[in-house]
């Protein structure tokens, strides 16, 4: 994503869409990791964090939409089941990013995937940078 001199910007790709773009790789290559000791920390963290915040697992074989094979509302947020206001973790954050960028984070089988909504649930409005 470009933004180009002639429409306001320097150049140089959106800041906004790189950091989205490392950050939802980065954990998707850490939990679907080749090396067993990397997988298995970052499944049992995932794990551990929803856990916590008693949200339902969806059922094997389900196509309904979900969060790394959690339960989500209608509009894509996991649904928390308790009354406690945790801290955010990093896959609370990973979910609220996948939203903003118009894209789902899914179980498939073994292996964690990315699928592309074609519409966009969030949008920056404060940003001045807008996304092309």
């Amino acid at each position: 994503m470009l933004i180009l001199r002639k429409m306001g910007g320097l150049g140089i790709m959106d800041p906004i869409a790189i950091y989205a773009a490392k950050k939802i790789s980065s954990l998707l290559s850490v939990l679907n990791s080749d090396d067993p000791q990397t997988q298995h920390s970052a499944r049992s963290s995932l794990n551990i964090h929803m856990e916590k915040r008693k949200v339902t697992r969806i059922n094997d074989g389900s196509k309904d939409p979900n969060f790394a094979g959690f339960v989500v509302d209608e509009h894509g947020r996991v649904i928390n089941g308790t009354r406690v206001n945790w801290p955010k973790s990093i896959w609370i954050e990973l979910n609220d990013l996948c939203l903003c960028e118009g894209v789902s984070f899914e179980l498939n089988m073994d292996n964690y995937t990315i699928v592309s909504s074609i519409t966009l649930l969030c949008t920056i409005t404060s940003s001045p940078i807008t996304h092309m």
